[in-house]
């Protein structure tokens, strides 16, 4: 079978759909695939130092950047592949390259990567508006399927076609570092992301933190936060952190990849996100791969199945006290159950997320089989 991909690529920080697509190509070839991965915004991506090694790494031979604009097109129309998948909605190349495929007759399939979620149409200026109305009509009632994350995210979606797929995202789970020698008195959360304020709630998250101070001094915490500052939302998160004197309790890191991430993560008692909206983000996934509990948002639409599994711990915006309460349960369990809790979390994930299962779940869902 043969199955080309094409998506946007960035290599100067962490980006979840560039290593989405990067993994799935690579994880398709090892499920007998014959796959190739067309770059579709090389030439923006050259304008940045290539940072993110890791993700750099996974690029192969099959995976095909372009002088121009005009050449990616031209690729895409004499491509011989009949199968495409496509990461994102609305970049233009990847509106003309769907729009070439359905006048060519083929199969594709559009990943959104939560670009059709309800809180980010909201926010659409008009012009983009319209231009999913087009969309919806036209391009995503063509595609054999528009793969959803979740359940939460299809409920969520402004696009209410039958055409679509449940399919969640990967992550790589063969090493599980068990390295961390927790301090019982003190609760050290981690997060790992964009440091984009509004997206990721990072002022729900410090403002709790600043509750949590003066409500809760008996509860020792630390907070190590690692992200690229691609949304310039630094500046601003560094000036809220300052004004809640909270400078000694937060530390401020840039983007960390690969084993030093995986590090990162097994150093700490929690994973935290506390984002408005998402898909299924890759960090909740590499936390669990990690045997990490979470702290998640409703929003971040991980939060209900972790919860039924007791993988995850509900930060309520608007109960600030019940959160609290709940972390000081959580100090109050022994590092043994802790422990115990960590391998089952591990092999959670690795039994629902591997990239593996995943990528023979789209061949299957290609060829028109459940």
């Amino acid at each position: 079978m043969v199955i080309t991909s094409i998506s946007p690529l960035w290599f100067h920080k962490g980006d979840g759909i560039s290593e989405v697509a990067l993994s799935l190509h690579c994880f398709l070839q090892e499920n007998e695939v014959n796959s190739s991965l067309l770059h579709s915004n090389n030439n923006k991506t050259k304008l940045f130092p290539m940072s993110n090694t890791t993700l750099s790494s996974m690029v192969d031979s099959n995976v095909f950047g372009f002088s121009s604009f005009s050449c990616f097109l031209k690729y895409v129309y004499c491509s011989k592949s009949d199968n495409f998948i496509l990461h994102g909605v609305f970049q233009k190349e990847l509106l003309l390259s769907a729009i070439i495929l359905i006048l060519k007759r083929k199969n594709f399939l559009i990943i959104p990567h939560s670009s059709l979620n309800i809180t980010t149409y909201t926010n659409f200026p008009l012009y983009k508006r319209c231009v999913f109305k087009v969309i919806s009509k036209f391009i995503l009632k063509k595609a054999k399927a528009v793969i959803y994350l979740n359940e939460n995210e299809l409920n969520n979606s402004v696009y209410k076609g039958n055409n679509f797929a449940l399919i969640s995202n990967g992550v790589s789970t063969g090493s599980f570092k068990d390295i961390y020698e927790p301090d019982p008195k003190v609760l050290k959360l981690c997060y790992l992301g964009r440091y984009d304020i509004n997206h990721k709630g990072l002022d729900r998250l410090i403002r709790f933190l600043s509750f949590l101070k003066v409500n809760y001094p008996d509860l020792k915490w630390s907070v190590d936060m690692f992200g690229s500052d691609s949304k310039n939302g630094k500046k601003a998160l560094l000036d809220l952190i300052r004004s809640l004197s909270l400078e000694n309790n937060i530390n401020i890191n840039g983007p960390v990849f690969g084993e030093e991430k995986q590090e990162c993560l097994a150093r700490c008692d929690l994973f935290v996100l506390t984002s408005r909206y998402e898909g299924m983000p890759i960090a909740v996934l590499e936390a669990l791969a990690q045997g990490k509990k979470c702290l998640l948002t409703k929003e971040t639409n991980m939060l209900e199945p972790l919860l039924q599994k007791g993988f995850a711990i509900e930060f309520c915006s608007s109960d600030y006290d019940k959160t609290a309460m709940q972390l000081l349960n959580y100090m109050n369990v022994s590092q043994e159950v802790k422990k115990r809790e960590a391998e089952e979390i591990h092999t959670y994930a690795k039994l629902n997320f591997s990239w593996s299962n995943i990528a023979l779940k789209y061949r299957r869902v290609l060829e028109g089989k459940k």
